[in-house]
């Protein structure tokens, strides 16, 4: 029986494009000691207009605003959030925790009473927060458990962020096979399908059953903290059995697009004489050839090659669509993937 993990830990700024508040913004006598102003606005008459620091007007965004409360978004997770009105003369915070945050509503009704009994109007909201490196130090876990031969064949894959907490895990890639998640909740998932799990530290176990014994199986994951980083993790790139595939094949590389590194799943089947010799080759979209990966005998069984976006000299290629390409003996078939610059 062969078995392949590989755990490609992305960290969400070149994941997702965000990255968790880490400072930014000046010093604010304001707001509590260990955290930064992050973002200040006033109340205009019939809207929340920002006003410092300079640089951060992009970061929260207030909707549904009025003289009583609204509602605000953040495009980045922040942590150790306050955010501090003022009415009048009087002044009241919210105190989010540590745990990163993205999205929240305020009101002015944590402002003391006027005479009249009514809170006052809020005249300026402020955004203190700090970073969030010390809530995730680390990227969510993924590992393969245990492995039952079965039949039928099924596998025990644990995800974890035991500080920072999960928030989700999506289902990028299945074939053949049933998914469940949590393990022993009786809910089963396709590709494609996001299964929030509202910030858990607990491990959270998901057990992959094989459908056709005789044909191959794949599960890519990818589990996300609450600090945006992210895991994307392929506990199981095999037949889940003891024999070869029937056939040749060459799948669809992942992640694609990528930038800057992508992995070619491929598979070769027993044959009755040698062991077949195989060329993976790449090529731009003028059929030029760009760069070889494998030109050598393959035993029979599922494998893997990764191409980091250079050519055989060894130089970075321009972004764009590339085919690449397997021949082994009479077997030929050929895929597009798409490099990101």
């Amino acid at each position: 029986m062969r078995f392949k993990l590989f755990a490609l830990i992305i960290l969400a700024v070149g994941f997702m494009a965000s990255s968790s508040y880490a400072g930014k913004g000046n010093p604010n006598k304001s707001c509590p000691q260990g955290t930064d102003l992050i973002a200040k606005f006033n109340w205009s008459g019939s809207s929340y207009v920002f006003e410092k620091p300079a640089g951060n007007e992009n970061i929260i965004t207030i909707t549904n605003g009025t003289e009583d409360g609204g509602d605000w978004t953040s495009t980045i997770p922040i942590c150790h959030l306050y955010i501090i009105l003022k009415g009048g003369n009087k002044t009241c915070e919210i105190d989010y925790g540590a745990n990163p945050v993205y999205s929240g509503s305020f009101s002015n009704t944590c402002l003391p009473n006027n005479p009249s009994g009514k809170p006052p109007a809020i005249s300026n909201i402020q955004f203190c927060g700090g970073s969030c490196n010390g809530g995730c130090p680390n990227p969510p876990e993924c590992e393969l458990v245990s492995t039952d031969p079965g039949p039928p064949t099924t596998i025990l894959v644990r995800i974890q962020s035991p500080i920072g907490g999960l928030t989700q895990v999506e289902v990028v890639t299945l074939t053949n096979a049933t998914v469940e998640i949590p393990k022993g909740s009786g809910s089963y998932y396709n590709e494609g399908d996001i299964v929030s799990l509202g910030g858990i530290t607990d491990a959270v176990y998901l057990e992959a059953v094989k459908i056709d014994p005789n044909s191959s199986s794949s599960l890519v994951i990818e589990t996300t903290d609450e600090c945006g980083q992210s895991t994307v993790c392929d506990p199981v790139y095999t037949t889940l059995t003891g024999v070869a595939p029937n056939g040749f094949a060459l799948l669809q590389n992942y992640p694609n697009p990528f930038n800057p590194t992508t992995t070619i799943h491929f598979n070769v089947a027993q044959e009755i004489s040698e062991i077949t010799n195989v060329t993976l080759k790449i090529f731009d979209i003028t059929g030029r050839e760009v760069k070889t990966l494998i030109n050598e005998p393959i035993e029979p069984g599922q494998h893997s090659v990764a191409w980091d976006g250079t050519n055989d000299r060894g130089e970075i290629v321009a972004g764009g669509v590339y085919i690449y390409r397997m021949v082994a003996g009479h077997f030929v078939q050929t895929r597009r993937m798409i490099l990101m610059k």
